[in-house]
């Protein structure tokens, strides 16, 4: 499947990739892992990836790494989300079982980010 991704030109410069602001790639979906496919579900839409996952070289292991440090933070964002929504911290449409709407997840999770906690972990999983 060809998905065009947006590259993090600051990240590329830091390592020395002359890069494209975005870069096209054939990728194998049934070889990434369930968690990669969720989290790349999650931010694709008619063939681009959004912003929330950037890859930092425009390769096939920057796609790869940039798609393992994204299923990290849905995981994270996911396993916060269940601890809140079990504390009744929030309350949202539970669908066919443990799954949240995708938009729910989206609104909760762009409200979870900009914690200042949450915002500096990104950061740090971001660099790595």
């Amino acid at each position: 499947m060809h998905i065009v991704f947006p590259v993090n030109q600051r990240q590329a410069i830091r390592r020395g990739f002359n890069a494209p602001s975005t870069f096209k790639y054939d990728l194998d979906i049934a070889s990434l892992t369930e968690a990669e496919r969720y989290a790349l579900s999650l931010c694709f839409e008619d063939g681009r990836v959004d912003s929330s996952l950037t890859i930092n070289e425009p390769t096939e292991a920057g796609v790869r790494d940039a798609l393992r440090r994204f299923a990290l933070e849905v995981d994270a964002f996911r396993s916060e989300l269940e601890q809140r929504f079990s504390r009744k911290e929030v309350e949202g449409p539970r669908l066919f079982g443990d799954s949240f709407s995708p938009e729910w997840q989206r609104d909760v999770r762009q409200e979870w980010e900009q914690k200042p906690e949450v915002k500096a972990w990104l950061d740090e999983v971001k660099k790595t």
